[in-house]
Parts: C-alpha cells; structure tokens; sequence
C-alpha cells in the first residue's frame, strides 16, 4: 500500500479525537448505536496505536490483526479479514475523522482510500411451508411460540419488543395498537386478536418483555431446533412481508406494513420473491396479448 496520510492532526492524537467524538455521538445517536461505534474506534486504536498520523499502512496493519475463523483444509485457523470485510468499520473511522476537520479538531484531511464493499448475499426467505412447519410445530416451548408468533404477526425489528424500546405505555388494547420503533423514531402498528392475547397474557409483568436482546435470541434458538427450521427475529420479519406479498398485497404495502424508510430498501429485500412475480405478470401479459392478437 502507499503511504499516503489520510489526516494530520497536528496538536490531536487519535485518542484525543475519540474522546471528543464519542462526547459528541452519545448524545446524538441510539445508546446501541454509540456501544457499536465506541467498539470499533477502540478496537482500532488498540491495533495501530495512538498515532497522530493515520496512514494507509495503518489500515493494512489493521486488517492483518482483525481475523475470522476459518476451516482450511478441515482445520479451523484464524486469517485476516478482507478490506471488503472490514469496510463497515474502516466507515465509522472515517466518519469520525471527518467530523474531526468540520469541528476544526484536525488541520489537514487527505482522501479517504475508497472501500469496495462485498456484493450483498441474497436475503433468505421462508417459504410458506417452512412457516407453516414453524406455526404448527409441537415440541416448540409456549413462552418460545408467543414470541415466533408476536414477531410474525407484527413485522417487529428484534429490539423493537425489548424494554428498552417499549414498555405499557406503547400499547393501547382498547383501540388495539402498539408504537414500534425506538430513539424518537415511533410507528403505529395495528394489532390482530392473536397479538392482543400474547400482550395481555404478560400484563403481570413491569414490561411485556422485560429483558435484554440475548433473551430473544436465545428462544429463537430454542424455537428454531424444535421446527426444524432456522430463522431468528429478524427472519420472521422478512416471513411476514412474504406472506403479504404472497397473498396479493403490494410492494408499497408491504413497505409500509413493515416500516421501511422507503420502498427501495423492500424491493432489495424481496428481490428473489418479485422476480417470481414479475414473471408471472409478464406471463399474464402475454396470455392478454395472444387473446388480443386473435381475430374475432
């Protein structure tokens, strides 16, 4: 790599920016949010050190010492992540640094070397039978089926249950709703019978879900070995979003239904179950074209 600097603070240090960054980002941002950026700038500041110059070797040394565990010819080794692998985190150090030069902390900024991130895997769907292994599933725990069943019926983000984000006061059963969502970011949510007794059956408690976001996983876990079926919370919101797209409904009802920030993101997610579709509109219009093509 060339070493060429990135930024040159002349009176800053790299832990210096960091206290005045994160000062900044706890006040901006979700606390989860904050706990993950102070993460990767620590960690990369324990690699390369509390450098005043930031260079491209920095960035080389530091993937080298950021592994992944790997099976090589059937014996598990820790390599070196990708530069794709570690694009995400290289991101939030350049976010940092930038708003380092707009705060006047840092006098000179050089180009941030540009990162090709890897092509995104495809997202995996639930067919309608695998969610009906699910939902039908006998040995699944009724705590564990409660929350497959909460998930799926309201399209919810993992943490969005959790007490953190909600608590008795984001649930009116008189009109049957709930406010998803969290920070200042809230969307109503109607809610259907099943959703209604799942919520009432935990009114002996502080919060519906009383605890941390490894208590969901964990059922998730248990729920999935007893199906036969792997999925986790965020599985189960891309099931519900299936089974609307399924059964007729659009793309921009869907999007709404599952609060996306705009149709785009819905589109990418389902890309797989529109391509069907869109097949088998093009198939339609064809068959209304031959119809139109014969004479009467």
């Amino acid at each position: 790599m060339i070493n060429q600097e990135i930024f040159y603070p002349d009176t800053m240090s790299l832990s210096d920016l960091r206290n005045k960054y994160l000062d900044y980002l706890v006040h901006a941002v979700s606390y989860n949010t904050y706990k993950r950026y102070k993460c990767v700038i620590d960690e990369f500041i324990s690699i390369v050190g509390n450098v005043k110059r930031v260079q491209l070797s920095h960035l080389e040394y530091y993937r080298l010492n950021t592994t992944t565990n790997k099976t090589i010819n059937g014996v598990p080794r820790k390599v070196p992540r990708s530069i794709e692998g570690i694009a995400t985190n290289l991101n939030q150090i350049k976010i940092m640094i930038r708003w380092g030069e707009r705060m006047d902390y840092i006098d000179k900024i050089c180009p941030f070397p540009r990162l090709n991130r890897p092509r995104p895997k495809p997202k995996r769907i639930l067919s309608n039978d695998q969610i009906r292994q699910i939902l039908t599933c006998d040995k699944m725990d009724a705590e564990d089926k409660k929350l497959v069943k909460l998930y799926l019926n309201t399209g919810a983000r993992a943490t969005e249950f959790l007490k953190d984000n909600f608590t008795w006061d984001h649930y009116d059963a008189k009109n049957r709703f709930v406010h998803l969502g969290h920070g200042n970011k809230y969307h109503k949510v109607e809610l259907t019978d099943q959703s209604v007794k799942i919520l009432e059956s935990w009114r002996h408690r502080e919060y519906p879900i009383p605890y941390g976001y490894y208590y969901i996983r964990k059922h998730m876990v248990k729920a999935s070995a007893a199906s036969g079926v792997k999925f986790t919370a965020h599985t189960l919101r891309g099931a519900a979003g299936a089974i609307l797209l399924r059964s007729g409904s659009s793309i921009y009802e869907a999007s709404k239904f599952l609060r996306y920030s705009g149709v785009t993101v819905t589109e990418k997610y389902y890309i797989d179950l529109l391509n069907e579709e869109y097949r088998v509109l093009s198939q339609r219009l064809s068959n209304e074209i031959d119809l139109l093509s014969t004479k009467q």
